[in-house]
């Protein structure tokens, strides 16, 4: 978890786990450049992008083996 935390020093957005997911979450507006950063991070990890909750998700479990 802190890894994942880590990964988004410097961008202003929330990682937490709700019902059996890591999520990661804007907390602020973003510019151009943090947004594709925020998004490549997000990809690279596998997360996906969860529509309903304006979030990327991922399994805890996955977290876990990784």
């Amino acid at each position: 978890m802190e890894e994942v935390r880590r990964e988004f020093s410097g961008l202003p957005v929330y990682v937490g786990v709700e019902e059996g997911y890591v999520y990661v979450k804007r907390t602020a507006p973003l510019d151009k450049r943090q947004f594709r950063m925020y998004t490549e991070v997000c990809r690279r990890l596998g997360f996906r992008f969860d529509r309903r909750g304006e979030r990327w998700v991922k399994p805890l479990e996955e977290l876990k083996t990784a």
